[in-house]
């Protein structure tokens, strides 16, 4: 959006969970109260250990957008002057509206729904706020719930940064395949576990196994793998521009961005069937998988992009093809569009 010449300023949190738990702790609830402590101190360590009280962002290259950190409760005075207000979390828009903000600057982009309760996204009139949904997925979510008028804007990648001219890696008689990371259940790490010790164990194709995350234990340590940890954007971009097959196994995702990021980087991509991905992705880009699916039908999805060149090849191109459809220029667009619809409106 700076691009166009519109200021932006990012306002982020130091703690998330003390603003997002208010509701919480005015219940006066024990239990909840101990659960918001945790939440806390569990944030409060990840400032120390892994940001050391900084704006993540730095590491995604943001520096050139003012960031507003606060503590408690973001700053209304600033607030008030924006032309609009754009959050990620729906839980947000009461707490701003509290904060005495008009709704109708304030728009929600959803990428998971966080909420059953077609309430938590009106104002104090009973209107549905602006809602954007990143992906047909969460909005047909959003729609079974009763958000009957939203706006479909997806996420984007950027196409300079992940290209294919990083690749400084050429045919060097081994298979470099990278798998995304994260012990959250819903990123699946029991298969991504499986499948590592599988490929890097795996002898009739000499794989060298690259995985993107932290908190990967495992009881193997063959010289064919990799850890890739705590990556700045730029190191992250180029990393995966060498892959030969990155695979993406998550059982639920709002949007996904990593297949996205591995298909502008010229990679071929085997991904679950969840949030966009079949709306960047098709057959002929790449091989996508239904979450469901057994180890084996990932196996052999898996060795055959891996044995076969051509293929590789195939949805290199038209991977690449297909991701500059969606780039982030494109997406700041669909927004700026967005916000002079909606002022025309009033």
């Amino acid at each position: 959006m700076q691009k166009s010449d519109v200021e932006c300023q990012i306002h982020v949190p130091f703690f998330t969970h003390f603003y997002y738990t208010k509701n919480i702790r005015a219940k006066r609830n024990l239990t909840d109260i101990k659960m918001w402590i945790r939440y806390f101190l569990g944030q409060f360590r990840l400032e120390l250990k892994e940001r050391r009280l900084k704006f993540c962002g730095e590491k995604l290259g943001i520096s050139d957008i003012k960031a507003n950190r606060y503590l408690l409760r973001p700053s209304k005075r600033l607030l008030k002057n924006a032309r609009f207000v754009i959050i990620q979390q729906s839980g947000l828009l009461q707490q701003l509206i509290g904060l005495g903000l008009d709704s109708e600057r304030i728009i929600i982009v959803v990428h998971h729904s966080f909420t059953n309760n077609i309430l938590d996204l009106k104002n104090k009139e009973g209107k549905l706020a602006n809602i954007v949904a990143s992906s047909t997925f969460t909005g047909k979510i959003l729609s079974e719930l009763g958000a009957d008028k939203l706006d479909l804007i997806p996420l984007g990648v950027d196409i300079d940064l992940y290209n294919p001219t990083n690749r400084t890696r050429f045919d060097d008689g081994n298979i470099h395949i990278g798998f995304y990371y994260h012990p959250h259940s819903r990123k699946n790490p029991d298969l991504v576990k499986f499948l590592v010790k599988y490929f890097s164990s795996y002898e009739e194709i000499k794989f060298i196994v690259h995985i993107f995350g932290h908190k990967f234990k495992t009881d193997i340590a063959p010289n064919n793998l990799i850890f890739h940890k705590f990556l700045s954007e730029i190191q992250y971009s180029r990393e995966i521009a060498n892959l030969d097959v990155f695979v993406f196994c998550s059982n639920m995702e709002g949007f996904g961005l990593p297949p996205l990021e591995a298909m502008s980087s010229g990679v071929s991509v085997v991904t679950s069937r969840v949030g966009a991905v079949s709306d960047y992705m098709n057959d002929s880009s790449g091989i996508i998988i239904d979450p469901e699916s057994s180890s084996i039908i990932w196996i052999n999805a898996i060795l055959e992009v891996s044995r076969h060149k051509l293929i590789r090849d195939q949805f290199s191109v038209n991977g690449r093809q297909g991701a500059e459809n969606f780039s982030w220029s494109q997406t700041s667009n669909s927004y700026l569009n967005l916000m002079d619809r909606l002022e025309s409106s009033r």
